[in-house]
């Protein structure tokens, strides 16, 4: 073999190296977006689950319900009577505070509060 084929014998082994570790650099970082691809198909499936059960809910609130006239309760599905505030808790995770607003303050407690 002469002094020329050596040297181009070594050139291309030396290409040949240089495209093995690109290679392999591609094939590491192909498998690294294939991991978050299905990281982000995970967090994609447990959004559209939370999704389809909040939707569950709302849909489950539809339509009427029965609240008494008198005390305000909510009669649940099952025929039950609950306070306005521990259905609405229990269905919409939501808590309450309570207070007096100025039109009931002025007929709830005359007098007491004659600016309110």
């Amino acid at each position: 073999m002469s002094g020329t084929a050596t040297i181009v014998v070594i050139l291309l082994i030396m290409m040949l190296g240089v495209a093995l570790v690109l290679l392999h650099r591609e094939g590491r970082a192909l498998k690294i977006s294939r991991q978050r691809l299905s990281s982000a198909e995970d967090d994609l499936k447990m959004r559209r689950l939370e999704v389809a059960e909040a939707l569950a809910r709302v849909r489950s609130l539809q339509g009427m319900l029965a609240i008494c006239s008198c005390c305000k309760s909510i009669r649940d599905p099952e025929g039950r009577w609950k306070q306005m505030e521990e259905y609405l808790e229990f269905h919409f995770q939501t808590h309450f505070s309570h207070g007096v607003c100025p039109e009931c303050m002025r007929v709830e407690y005359p007098g007491l509060f004659e600016n309110a």
